[in-house]
């Protein structure tokens, strides 16, 4: 061996394999970069993660502490005539159904229910007072306890009127007239009793008195018979024909004429009976009505109610002198 080749190998043996070591190295920075990528992929995703839980934990927290909307809530006032009302969670009427006959004639023209449904719950019972009023269900005469009117406000929910109550007063004292409003909170059952509406199993009261038909001369005469209901009916009409002259005589004299074919017929014709009754009472109390007088103090009506509990146990005895039930 010549001495190049012995100095080549010497060479050789002294120098490190280089290419191994940057193999290694590239792999190890390589790992390093993947390593450092990966936890920068799992931080983000992490951090998406906590703040997505973060937002639906906030808005789920919103929802759950916000006021729970009351449902709807059934409530009768009782004059003569007498309704039962449905308001929605926002104290708006969403209906209105006749109790007596008496509240037949009011609600028998669509104007009168637009006054009242769709309005707020004070305006509209409001309305509805003032209807019994034009027609002179309530007697707008004063002379003294013995023409105060009595109002009863009842429901079997958990709803407070005691608001409404002081709305009804005030609306009569401005018009000169007293009364003796008072709330009562009974079971359901004793409400079904009160507006003469049929328990049903598996029916809400709510969707009882809803979806019934607005009418009580309707709602009690389904079960009668065509001759029950043509007695009724002639009975009625010929009491009204007593109070009319003229083109309503004539027109009640050609609906008594006709008979009564069916329940659909009865009811028919017994609207157009109920829409001239409240005319003729309209007629009849107008002058009365759009008279003058002076609205009645507060210090007035508390004087009033006063002599009422000397002479009674509470506004509910009251009540029941009053309207003989």
């Amino acid at each position: 061996m010549n001495w190049k080749a012995k100095w080549k190998r010497e060479l050789d043996a002294k120098i490190p394999n280089f290419s191994d070591s940057v193999v290694d190295c590239q792999s190890q920075k390589s790992t390093q970069r993947n390593v450092k990528v990966n936890k920068r992929k799992l931080f983000a995703f992490s951090a998406l993660s906590f703040v997505t839980v973060l937002v639906m934990t906030l808005i789920v927290s919103f929802f759950a502490l916000q006021p729970q909307p009351m449902p709807e809530t059934v409530f009768a006032v009782e004059i003569n005539p007498s309704v039962a009302f449905v308001i929605d969670n926002k104290d708006k009427v969403k209906s209105v159904s006749a109790l007596n006959a008496d509240a037949d004639v009011i609600l028998s023209t669509e104007d009168n229910v637009k006054e009242i449904v769709g309005k707020p719950m004070s305006q509209a019972v409001n309305k509805f007072v003032d209807f019994a009023l034009q027609y002179g269900y309530i007697d707008l005469s004063y002379s003294g306890i013995n023409q105060v009117t009595a109002i009863r406000i009842t429901s079997c929910s958990n709803k407070n009127f005691e608001v409404l109550r002081d709305s009804i007063e005030d609306f009569l004292c401005k018009k000169g007239k007293l009364s003796a409003v008072f709330t009562k909170n009974t079971t359901e059952q004793e409400f079904y009793d009160i507006v003469g509406f049929q328990k049903k199993s598996g029916v809400k009261l709510v969707d009882a008195i809803k979806k019934s038909s607005m009418f009580y001369a309707e709602r009690t005469s389904t079960n009668k018979n065509i001759d029950d209901l043509s007695n009724d009916f002639l009975e009625y009409a010929q009491n009204v024909l007593g109070s009319v002259g003229g083109e309503m005589n004539s027109i009640l004299q050609t609906l008594i004429n006709g008979g009564i074919a069916d329940l659909q017929d009865y009811f028919t014709k017994l609207k157009q009976v109920l829409v001239i009754e409240q005319r003729v009472k309209y007629n009849q109390n107008y002058l009365n009505y759009i008279t003058d007088r002076d609205a009645i103090s507060k210090e007035k009506l508390e004087e009033e109610h006063q002599k009422i509990k000397n002479g009674k146990e509470n506004f509910e005895d009251f009540w029941h002198e009053r309207n003989e039930r």
